[in-house]
Formats: structure tokens, C-alpha cells, sequence
């Protein structure tokens, strides 16, 4: 008989979901342990890139890096 594959143990909610150190392999665990459908979890991952793309807009706004020579240093002479 083949041997199923285990489940693994979904994941205390109070703890942090995504971990940087562990990336999306652990809330791809979170997610299983916890049934939730794939068009859900495509769903959230596009809510946070929209939100992370608002807020790398807002820091160019504030840092004015698209205007000319805004990297550039200015020379010293």
C-alpha cells in the first residue's frame, strides 16, 4: 500500500504567519493546514502586492527619485 503524504500541523494563528526568514514556504503551510482554496490565497498575494506597490509610490513621492540627476551627486571641484 503506498503510504500517504502527511499534512503538516497547521500553524498556531497567534504566531506570525509569514516568517521572511522562512518566506511563503511556511504560509503555503499555514494555508494548507488550515483548507484554504488556492483562488483565496492568489487573492491575498495580489491585496499585498497592490499594497506594496502603493507604498513603494508613496516613499518615490517622498524621495523625489524620478526627477533628473536625483541619484547623482553633485559634483565636488
Amino acid at each position: 500500500m503506498k503510504e500517504q503524504p502527511q499534512r503538516p500541523e497547521p500553524l498556531d494563528h497567534k504566531k506570525e504567519i509569514y516568517d521572511r526568514s522562512k518566506g511563503l514556504v511556511s504560509y503555503e503551510r499555514y494555508l494548507y493546514g488550515r483548507n484554504i482554496r488556492c483562488d483565496d490565497y492568489i487573492s491575498h498575494l495580489e491585496s499585498e502586492n497592490t499594497a506594496l506597490k502603493e507604498r513603494v509610490a508613496e516613499l518615490e513621492r517622498k524621495l523625489d527619485i524620478h526627477k533628473p540627476g536625483a541619484w547623482n551627486a553633485p559634483e565636488v571641484k
